[in-house]
């Protein structure tokens, strides 16, 4: 399953890649555990998806940071440090020049997708993936392999009733080119 790079990729770089080294570990400036900066990233990367941002300044990375810690009531937390944090050590968003970047889009879209999976309550985000799939293409390939029922319920049930509404209309054939 391809996926699965994607979700061993986190504690990969974050973690394993500095314990290869003998005596080498980067500390890090934001006091959250790996399991809460991985939330922070999750949230992140579906804010990121969701205004179909891949490429910010400063600032407006700063605003999505700020809206991710209180999305998960994480208080008491430097934004400066969880911006270094994930630049200078999981570095899947690096800084070139002003702007900052995903090293590539679907690393949000996948970490996006385990946000919707994980968090909240699924079936408004899934509302929002309905209204918006040109959005979300690439993060319902991943959400059908690691949230299948709710991707399912939530979001295929509505395509399948959909299509069945439009094929059993009076009307369809007449939109229906040989």
């Amino acid at each position: 399953m391809f996926y699965q790079f994607y979700s061993r990729l986190f504690d990969l770089v974050l973690r394993r890649h500095d314990n290869t080294k003998i005596a080498f570990s980067r500390e890090r400036k934001s006091k959250l555990d790996q399991a809460r900066f991985q939330e922070v990233f999750r949230s992140i990367s579906y804010l990121c998806c969701r205004n179909e941002k891949y490429t910010f300044n400063y600032t407006d990375f700063n605003k999505i940071v700020e809206n991710s810690l209180r999305n998960l009531k994480i208080k008491n937390e430097n934004v400066d440090d969880i911006i270094d944090d994930i630049v200078s050590i999981l570095c899947l968003i690096i800084k070139e020049e002003d702007n900052y970047d995903f090293i590539h889009r679907s690393i949000a879209e996948y970490y996006a997708a385990e946000f919707i999976s994980n968090y909240g309550k699924s079936e408004v985000l899934y509302e929002d993936i309905n209204r918006n799939y040109y959005k979300y293409r690439v993060v319902c390939i991943f959400l059908e392999s690691i949230d299948k029922y709710n991707f399912y319920k939530n979001f295929l049930l509505d395509k399948y009733e959909e299509a069945c509404l439009t094929i059993s209309g009076r009307n369809f054939i007449d939109h229906v080119y040989i």
